[in-house]
């Protein structure tokens, strides 16, 4: 470097007219010159400077700096601006190119169609033109050659075109490319959508790569490029090495699947980059099958609820009519029974037909009476010595008086199609299972299956593939079933422990972001993978409100899962959704209400009313929920719950062979405490029964006493000697045990001994006189009560109508002072006996009053000589006789005689 500069200087020196000569001791030798010289050198040093300098600074401002306009005085000239294209920028350079390379004549050009824009030809025409006009390149022949598509020309002369129907009359008026170009050569294209299959197979197979027939001719339909084809199958051989030819593969992704995201990414690179933020389109058709799936189990699940509830009605109308047609029946046929009836037999009948026990206990039957307002003619027919039958019209209004119950049309109806709801409900439920378990090809199947968006029509899975994935290609993969809804798992490389495709989506989707999807489908091997997983800590979390995840732990981690339960019943809207969606799909219902009941009050409540489960399955929750109770809860009762469980009851477990002591105690007391009462105790085992006797929760009929007493003679004596809770129901419900008593054919005496008689007639005194009259007058003949205080006055004359009263002094004067006559009914007991007795220690008053109210008696039962008798036995004295009424008949002399009698038998004349 150090020897060029010194040349430099050498030659500028010499140029200026210093004469320099080199010596081997490197001096310095100067000569003088004519002076002319070194003017010249002078003049060229400055040209060499001022040229360097000129030319850095075009090259420094070229293309910067132009002239717009010029101005001189008045009149100013603007100029167009320059043209910035790279062929005017860089003309110099390509002149320059060709010509220091004198033997390239051809320019061959590829790919310029990608850019879809004709006008860039424009401008390869023109540089070609110059090229070829170029003085520089002493006017070569320079050649530009095209490779390149023609519909690239469609645009060219468009607007010109537009509005034309006809395309070869549009092709005319458009600028032919022929203007363009002196030749044109047309290639036959060497690969089509029919023969990329074929190249596309040759091509994997030449590399030992193995993608089933079927999606290789999908692909080929969409992708027929052979570059593209050579860059799909060199970056499936990447993906392959790091996803599947690895010691632990993602489970379930396969060459099929791993191809078909290939192929994905190579037609939408932009989609495919998205997919790990969860924003691209496939992640999109992810959240519309979900949602798919969600409405769509809702709608099946409502619609299953609307049939339970029709097999609940129709079952519940049937026994609410066989419970009416047993009550009218009991009604009528008591009045046979009655003392003194009319009465021998009876005939029931509607429009003309008559109607035995069968037809009246058909729903159809009362349900027509209901609602058209109709009435049962009731055919009264008297004993063979009476006049001819009567007939009694008993509308609607009298049959709900005489049965106790309400006859409305919605108690009996039945849905037309309830026959066919049992049917329908399995048919759902096996839809249900095939929506939610259906893979994303499945589902493409089913077009029953639709979702509508607020924005867009309701659609089926296909339909929305179509309308949501960027192409065709990406919905023919998806509908066929080679991207599946795992297609995030088949994309990546995982670090950390590879878990089942499903856990670990159900991981990503949700509990990765705190939120939950009670119906996406776990098994319990997916449970256990998501726990092993996560770790224990994830048991608090709303994201383990999942039906799969609660059977997992249900069945076989049931403290874990107490967990997770007391979350579920604790957690609000959240939770109470969870509980309708569990008991409806969920495996375990019975651990879940177990660990359920202590942390809710109103679980009896919502079990009873849940539309989710016929009355058979929700009465069996009721009975695992009653041995889960707790002392601290309070728990709320329903009327719903009430007829639940009177009509299910014998569904609990606790109420069927097999149940503990302790278990069927506890089923029969949370019965008799939620106020139910249950129709029939037949078919369930000793233990039930035991516990049933010591309570009031059960009906009063025949059937029920004869079960719990273990004979057919239902006495109240007979009840006693079995079970002093079981006597003490049936006095306590007068009016229920006379009409099982009343349907007893087994049962001559209702009572036996004075001491169940008195609790009877005590207890009917304050509800039910018929009732006590029905018993009184069925009693044993060793019955005969001494005391009539210690009866209600109320069914004194029962006691009297039917002689189950000593006729002392002291019982006749009570009755007569609280009847204030001798009436009908104390007349009967008088009749049968020849004195009132224990007569001898009351006042004489006393005895003369009780002696008048006989003798006046308004009973056409008493006759005169028994007033006679009976008012002499009380030894009243004189008697005036104007307080004595007159009667047909001698009573007078008769009184008179059977006092001088009596006088002279006592000598008390």
């Amino acid at each position: 470097m150090a020897l060029g500069a010194g040349g430099i200087a050498a030659i500028i020196a010499i140029l200026l007219g210093i004469d320099v000569a080199f010596t081997p001791t490197l001096a310095l030798t100067v000569t003088g010159r004519p002076h002319w010289v070194a003017y010249v050198g002078l003049l060229v040093v400055v040209a060499i400077i001022v040229g360097t300098a000129t030319f850095l600074a075009r090259a420094l401002t070229r293309g910067r700096i132009g002239i717009e306009k010029v101005t001189a005085g008045p009149a100013t000239i603007t100029l167009p601006p320059r043209s910035a294209s790279y062929f005017d920028e860089y003309l110099d350079e390509i002149i320059y190119f060709f010509e220091n390379n004198s033997k390239r004549d051809i320019v061959i050009i590829e790919d310029l169609d990608r850019f879809d824009d004709p006008q860039i030809f424009e401008s390869l025409r023109s540089l070609n033109g110059l090229l070829n006009s170029a003085q520089q390149l002493n006017k070569r022949n320079i050649r530009f050659i095209y490779a390149m598509r023609d519909s690239v020309f469609e645009k060219l002369g468009q607007k010109v075109s537009e509005g034309m129907a006809d395309e070869a009359r549009a092709e005319l008026s458009r600028a032919n490319r022929t203007k363009f170009f002196e030749l044109v050569i047309p290639v036959v294209p060497f690969i089509t959508h029919k023969n990329a299959a074929d190249l596309m197979a040759r091509e994997l197979e030449s590399r030992d790569l193995k993608v089933s027939k079927d999606l290789i001719n999908l692909a080929a339909r969409h992708l027929a490029d052979m570059r593209l084809i050579h860059n799909i199958i060199n970056e499936y051989v990447v993906f392959k090495h790091r996803l599947l030819d690895v010691e632990g593969p993602v489970p379930g992704l396969d060459e099929d699947r791993l191809f078909a995201m290939v192929l994905f990414k190579n037609a939408h690179m932009g989609q495919f980059e998205r997919i790990r933020h969860a924003t691209s389109s496939l992640d999109e058709l992810w959240t519309l099958w979900r949602e798919l799936v969600e409405t769509n189990t809702h709608s099946i699940r409502l619609r299953n609820r609307e049939l339970r509830t029709k097999i609940s009605n129709r079952s519940s109308g049937a026994r609410y009519a066989t419970e009416v047609a047993q009550l009218l029946t009991s009604r009528i046929d008591a009045l046979f029974t009655a003392p003194g009836t009319g009465l021998a037999s009876a005939t029931l009948s509607y429009n003309g037909a008559n109607v035995d026990l069968p037809t009246l206990s058909k729903p159809s039957f009362w349900l027509d009476i209901a609602e058209a307002g109709g009435s049962i003619t009731l055919q009264a027919n008297p004993p063979p010595y009476n006049s001819g039958p009567q007939t009694m019209s008993l509308s609607l209004d009298t049959l709900e008086r005489l049965v106790g119950r309400a006859l409305g049309a919605q108690d009996f109806k039945n849905d037309e199609n309830a026959d066919d709801a049992e049917k329908t409900l399995a048919s759902n439920e096996e839809a249900l299972v095939r929506l939610q378990r259906a893979t994303w090809k499945e589902l493409a199947e089913y077009p029953e299956f639709t979702y509508q968006s607020d924005d867009s029509e309701a659609s089926s899975f296909r339909q929305w593939a179509v309308q949501k994935l960027p192409s065709r290609l990406a919905a023919d993969l998806v509908i066929n079933g080679y991207i599946t809804s795992y297609f995030p798992l088949h994309v990546s490389s995982f670090y950390g422990t590879l878990i089942r495709p499903s856990a670990m989506t159900y991981v990503m989707r949700f509990v990765d972001h705190g939120k939950n999807d009670p119906d996406f489908v776990l098994d319990a091997d997916d449970a256990a993978a998501i726990l092993r997983d996560q770790g224990l800590s994830v048991l608090q979390e709303t994201s383990m409100f999942n039906v799969g995840i609660v059977d997992y732990l249900l069945a076989t981690q049931l403290h874990h899962g107490a967990i997770v339960v007391r979350n579920i019943a604790t957690n609000g809207p959240a939770g109470s959704d969870f509980i309708d969606r569990y008991l409806e799909a969920g495996a375990e219902k019975a651990s879940f209400v177990t660990l359920l009941t202590p942390h809710m009050r109103e679980v009896f409540v919502r079990l009873a009313t849940t539309s989710s489960l016929l009355p058979k399955e929700r009465a069996e929750l009721v009975g695992a929920a009653i041995g889960a109770r707790v002392a601290e809860v309070r728990y709320k009762f329903s009327d719903d719950l009430r007829v639940l469980l009177q009509t299910e009851f014998a569904s609990m477990p606790a109420l069927m062979q097999g149940a503990t002591e302790l278990e069927a105690t506890r089923a029969v007391q949370f019965v008799a405490d939620a106020g139910a009462v249950v129709p029939s105790l037949r078919g369930l085992p000793e233990v039930a029964l035991d516990a049933f006797r010591s309570t009031r929760a059960y009906k009063l009929s025949l059937e029920n006493l004869e079960i719990l007493s273990g004979e057919t003679d239902i006495s109240l004596d007979n009840l006693a000697a079995s079970s002093a809770a079981l006597v003490s129901y049936a006095i306590g419900a007068p009016t229920a045990y006379a009409a099982a008593f009343g349907s007893s054919e087994e049962t001559p005496l209702a009572v036996a001994t004075n001491e169940q008689l008195t609790a009877f007639l005590e207890s009917a005194a304050r509800s039910d006189l018929d009732a006590a009259e029905a018993i009184a007058s069925h009693t044993g003949p060793e019955v005969m009560l001494s005391d009539l205080s210690l009866l209600a006055p109320a069914v004194w004359p029962v006691l009297m109508r039917n002689r189950l009263m000593r006729l002392t002094f002291q019982n006749v004067a009570a009755y007569v002072k609280e009847v204030g006559l001798v009436d009908d009914h104390l007349a009967v007991s008088l009749n049968a006996v020849d004195e009132v007795s224990e007569a001898d220690d009351a006042e004489p008053l006393d005895r003369a009053r009780l002696a008048l109210a006989i003798l006046n008696s308004p009973a056409e039962v008493l006759g005169v000589k028994q007033r006679v008798k009976l008012a002499v036995s009380l030894d009243p004295g004189v008697l005036a006789a104007a307080d004595i009424t007159p009667r047909a008949g001698n009573m007078v002399g008769d009184l008179l005689v059977s006092l001088a009698t009596l006088a002279r038998t006592t000598r008390a004349i």
